[in-house]
């Protein structure tokens, strides 16, 4: 968390990709590295496309949280956002739900488990960053 100008933000880190930043540990001219540079540039690319789909969802429906900046620090990625509250559901507090609702918190933890997720690409097996970026507003926002 990261205050400025009164707003509270979150960063998060990121562990996968990892930039070959270090010239001793990755030779510019290695296939390694090449590799390694271009998954950097393929994740940076759909992290700034899904950035822009929330951005236009949230215009929509308010209910997500878009990321405001992807940046780097040496070898390691970080996407900053708003910080939000959460909230705490109990299963009954889930069963009186929308259907919507009950819909898109499913859909959010299908998300954070990748593994059930037969699409995992370059980026290994780490969460998608979206799986973070939705907020409850109190109601269905659909």
């Amino acid at each position: 968390m990261a205050k400025k100008n009164g707003k509270i933000f979150f960063f998060k880190k990121l562990g996968y990709p990892k930039y070959p930043e270090n010239p001793e540990t990755h030779p510019p001219e290695s296939e390694t590295t090449v590799k390694m540079k271009a998954c950097c540039e393929e994740f940076e690319k759909v992290f700034k496309e899904k950035a822009a789909a929330i951005k236009a969802a949230n215009d929509k429906c308010g209910t997500l949280v878009p990321p405001m900046e992807l940046m780097r620090a040496k070898q390691t990625y970080y996407y900053v956002t708003e910080a939000v509250e959460g909230e705490s559901l109990a299963p009954g507090d889930v069963c009186n739900l929308s259907q919507a609702d009950r819909c898109a918190i499913m859909r959010d933890l299908a998300r954070r488990w990748p593994h059930w997720n037969p699409q995992v690409s370059c980026m290994g097996a780490s969460p998608r960053p979206t799986s973070s970026w939705s907020r409850r507003t109190g109601g269905s926002g659909r």
